[in-house]
């Protein structure tokens, strides 16, 4: 080895052990119950939960949409989630596109429906 590659190398342990003897300074915070459950409260918040629910009864209430029953209620969930998320910026685009597609299958159930209604009206009056 050559003196620069020997120079290189002596830098380098040093500075190793200039980082390892160097002590960590952890302040201490002193915590209380009330910064807890607001720490929790707002970590529970940020998880965007409510905005997935949405999005998968939507996608839910689309795809089942032969079964009325199961159809109309994962949209009006799927619209329930979607209002109370869509004021949070996490999972917004989520707790949209819940929305939407609740929507449209209520939309699609009115449609349906009022035909139905329609069409018996029309049966019986004749």
């Amino acid at each position: 080895m050559d003196e620069k590659e020997e120079n290189i190398i002596e830098n380098s342990t040093q500075e190793q052990n200039i980082v390892n003897d160097t002590p960590i300074e952890v302040e201490k915070q002193e915590s209380s119950s009330h910064d807890e459950s607001t720490t929790a409260e707002v970590l529970n918040e940020d998880k965007p939960s409510l905005s997935i629910a949405a999005m998968v009864l939507g996608i839910v209430s689309l795809v089942f949409w032969a079964n009325w029953a199961i159809s109309i209620i994962c949209a009006i969930l799927a619209l329930v989630f979607g209002i109370i998320r869509m004021k949070k910026p996490a999972g917004k685009g989520m707790a949209i596109a819940g929305f939407v597609t609740g929507l449209i299958t209520l939309v699609w159930w009115g449609f349906i429906f009022s035909f139905a209604i329609l069409g018996l009206a029309v049966l019986f009056s004749i």
